[in-house]
């Protein structure tokens, strides 16, 4: 995966850090969290992890949605991303 390519080619000392990927079906808990401990491993802390889906299912088949549908989703976790960094964290 991309998000992992990213990860090994930089350090996170002391950083937190939320992971953001869009993707055409979630990831299971397990390869979510393979991804977790390469950003511990190079000194991080995964304070979020947040998958958006780039394609839906319409009568059955995967539909690539738009690009405002990605972005909206995207908006609509603004807040909770911002408490993450907040210093009360």
């Amino acid at each position: 995966m991309a998000i992992r390519t990213v990860i090994n080619r930089n350090r996170f000392d002391g950083q937190k850090a939320i992971i953001y990927t869009t993707t055409n079906a979630f990831e299971k808990e397990e390869y979510k969290e393979k991804s977790r401990n390469l950003v511990r491993k190079a000194g991080g802390d995964v304070v979020g992890y947040y998958q958006i889906l780039a394609k839906e299912e319409v009568d059955g088949k995967k539909k690539d949605r738009t690009k405002e549908q990605i972005i909206e989703d995207t908006l609509a976790l603004v807040p909770e991303i911002k408490g993450l960094f907040s210093a009360t964290h």
